[in-house]
């Protein structure tokens, strides 16, 4: 491998038990002569990846590498010219194509993916080929089908040294994280790219994955940089590629070998809005409203928490103790958040926002939330819009006095609302009678 790597492990971030809050100069310098050196090639890639991207959403399967994510793999594998990368799970192949684009630039080196699943799109290897093929050579790509637990120790024993390159992004889990730290990151010399980490509120992401990774890179100390917090820093390099999936990345990238032990410990969020925030849902749970109320405030970090994620939940929270001033101070950050965003995030922290407002009376203003939730339906992939127009009844259905603006808004059309409030009021109906069914039939038990 030609350079890269001595320089990643430098301006990684030097990790405690905390989550990193802050990009690092160092790091930021970076990437960003990593873009400049690869601008032309990234403005033609990004033009290629638009079309292969609808292609994708048009058979209706799974997209899911972040353009910046991308990108990230793109410049890295065109920089440090890797023999072999490891791809667990390729699914349609979005990731694959540029990486497999960038190993065609360099003229060497081929993709491995492991997919457990044969039949993605009715055959994977034809999805993938079609996917990744648009763009790069596909005779530079292999794949091996199956539970990646039990093929990539034995492609391990045939490929010799092993990959210097490993994409992970499979199954969210902390034994799947177990195995991978176990097998791979613990044993071999690697730039690794782990997806679905941390996102830039900062805040975990919400999987027994991400919570073993980051125990683990906290427990040993091992230096990561987390993607999100350089994705808008270089908003100015990225200015002319075409969004394809601009969505934000959650990823952490590191060096490998990692000294990992099997019961790390957890990581320490006190100090920080996710933390508190989880201490107070705690409290909540356990019907201690009174210290809630008494503990909401400060909120540590609160002028630097970004995103609507965290501020969604706050107002949440708020709303169930009945503080009025917190609902509507965290709303309006989550909702002013949401407007800059298209991840799934945003529009249901807009949701959240309503079901927060419902609760305190402000019926206007849930109205308001819903209504800007429904955008959603305008810039997610078609794949989405189902999903979303559920969640949205769901709430509405909590409430039916929102319904009205939710159809004019173009959220629902007014046979889908019909039938779902039928649907739920048969529910409501029904639901003494099966009560009653049960409590007979375990009296005649």
């Amino acid at each position: 491998m030609v350079g890269g790597r001595p320089i990643l492990r430098q301006v990684c971030v030097p990790c405690d038990k905390a989550l990193p809050t802050e990009a690092r100069p160092e790091a930021l310098a970076w990437l960003q002569g990593l873009y400049s050196k690869f601008d032309p090639e990234l403005v033609a890639l990004a033009a290629k990846m638009v079309e292969v991207t609808a292609d994708i959403d048009r058979r209706r399967l799974s997209a899911g590498c972040a353009d910046f994510d991308g990108e990230l793999l793109y410049i890295l594998i065109r920089e440090q010219r890797p023999r072999l990368i490891y791809e667990l799970s390729p699914n349609a192949g979005h990731s694959t194509a540029y990486m497999l684009a960038a190993i065609e630039q360099n003229g060497f080196g081929y993709v491995k993916g492991f997919e457990l699943d044969a039949a993605l799109g009715g055959n994977t290897l034809e999805t993938i080929r079609r996917t990744a093929g648009a763009v790069g050579s596909f005779d530079r790509y292999r794949l091996v089908l199956g539970d990646a637990t039990q093929t990539v120790p034995k492609e391990l024993e045939k490929d010799g040294e092993g990959p210097d390159f490993i994409l992970l992004d499979s199954v969210h889990e902390d034994y799947f994280a177990r195995f991978y730290f176990d097998i791979l990151l613990s044993r071999l010399k690697a730039t690794v790219m782990i997806q679905d980490v941390v996102h830039y509120d900062p805040r975990p992401e919400g999987s027994t994955e991400a919570d073993y990774v980051l125990r683990v890179l906290g427990d040993s100390g091992t230096p990561y940089l987390p993607l999100a917090h350089y994705e808008d820093l270089l908003s100015p390099q990225r200015s002319e590629l075409s969004p394809r999936r601009p969505v934000r990345s959650s990823s952490v990238l590191l060096e490998s070998p990692v000294s990992w032990r099997d019961n790390p410990e957890a990581p320490d969020y006190s100090d920080t809005a996710w933390g508190h925030l989880l201490k107070l849902e705690g409290l909540l749970s356990r019907g201690a409203a009174d210290r809630v109320v008494a503990a909401f405030d400060p909120v540590p970090h609160a002028e630097s928490t970004k995103g609507c994620e965290i501020p969604s939940r706050l107002a949440v929270v708020g709303s169930k103790v009945n503080m009025t001033s917190a609902v509507i101070d965290w709303s309006a950050r989550a909702r002013a958040a949401a407007r800059d965003t298209t991840h799934a995030a945003g529009y249901r922290s807009l949701l959240r926002c309503a079901d927060a407002y419902l609760r305190i009376g402000m019926r206007n203003e849930a109205t308001e939330s819903i209504c800007e939730a429904a955008r959603y339906l305008k810039v997610r992939p078609a794949v989405d819009r189902g999903k979303i127009r559920r969640e949205m009844l769901e709430l509405a259905g909590a409430c039916p006095r929102l319904l009205p603006s939710l159809i004019r808004s173009g959220g629902v059309g007014t046979l889908a609302a019909t039938r779902h409030m039928g649907l739920k009021m048969l529910k409501d109906m029904a639901r003494p009678f099966v009560r009653w069914g049960r409590s007979a039939f375990t009296g005649l038990a």
